[in-house]
């Protein structure tokens, strides 16, 4: 029997599923233009009156070899500031949200987002604020800890049981070298959420696991919604810088593309991470959700998310 190719192995190993596959929405920034300045940025929105403001930088990361890319840096503080992520679906409902975060700084900060929003939340008045899940990766002195709340429309509320010192996993961060936050939402009559972060987006570690919301804890479960950035929370410094902004939307809230028959052949492909990294695929160990660049006997590319079990 002829022995397969890793390329047709790999390809009857996700068969059909390659589009069953969650669909991914992504906001990588390197096709942006580079500011000094607060600007605007493709498919983020100020969220009514807030007055949050953010725009593109340039930055190299200080471990070798340096990696330059273009991040999205936030420029006004003191406030909760609230954004519009235009990207992604708006009747989400199970989904997972993947960021890469930079510190470039020890002061205490918090940004995150906020999952299944809709509606207006009271909290501190802020303008554009919607109810929704917000996990909150709060940093000081180079200490990660995440928080879960419920914004609704009486205010906030917080789901973790942690407390704002103790009693949650922490990480140990440093100023310019990335870290990457996870945060999975799954149920409808009880909504359970789980927080994780990594160093390499390949590991990751439980910072806040098996968060409950049955519909005891202020009010009905958010059941579906659009997504927001959420920062700040009154906090002064923004000293972070945000990319790879990923979602994936495991219940898929939205159609798939249609899938067309390809009469060009596959000639070379490549496997990348969501957030970019290229692995290595010359054995038959990948197992996830990987990004599959292909090239076609007709000189075309193609771009697929599949899923390797």
């Amino acid at each position: 029997m002829k022995k397969k190719s890793f390329l047709t192995a790999s390809l009857l190993v996700i068969g059909l599923s390659a589009f069953a596959v969650a669909p991914t929405y992504t906001y990588n920034f390197n096709a942006e233009t580079a500011t000094a300045a607060a600007g605007t940025v493709a498919g983020i929105t100020v969220a009514g009156a807030n007055t949050a403001t953010w725009g593109v930088v340039s930055n190299t990361t200080v471990t070798a070899p340096d990696v330059v890319s273009n991040c999205l840096k936030i420029y006004t503080g003191a406030i909760t500031g609230a954004a519009n992520l235009t990207k992604f679906p708006t009747n989400g409902t199970d989904a997972t949200l993947i960021w890469k975060q930079y510190p470039t700084g020890t002061a205490e900060t918090k940004v995150g987002f906020s999952l299944r929003a809709s509606g207006t939340s009271t909290y501190s008045s802020t303008p554009g604020l919607m109810q929704g899940y917000f996990c909150d990766a709060w940093s000081s002195a180079n200490v990660l800890k995440a928080r879960v709340y419920k914004l609704t429309s009486a205010g906030i509320t917080n789901l973790d049981a942690g407390g704002y010192v103790s009693g949650i996993a922490t990480a140990t961060i440093a100023n310019n070298i990335p870290f990457w936050m996870k945060v999975t939402i799954v149920g409808n009559s009880t909504v359970t959420i789980n927080v994780y972060c990594s160093s390499d987006s390949i590991t990751w570690s439980p910072l806040q696991p098996n968060i409950i919301d049955d519909g005891t804890k202020a009010g009905a479960v958010l059941t579906t919604g659009s997504s927001q950035l959420v920062y700040g929370l009154g906090n002064v410094d923004n000293t972070y810088l945000l990319d790879n902004i990923t979602y994936i939307d495991n219940a898929g809230a939205t159609a798939l593309e249609p899938t067309s028959v390809l009469s060009a052949k596959v000639v070379s492909e490549e496997y990348y991470t969501l957030t970019g990294g290229k692995v290595n695929a010359k054995n038959y160990e990948l197992k996830g959700l990987y990004i599959l660049k292909q090239k076609l006997s007709d000189g075309s590319l193609r771009t697929l998310k599949v899923l390797l079990k």
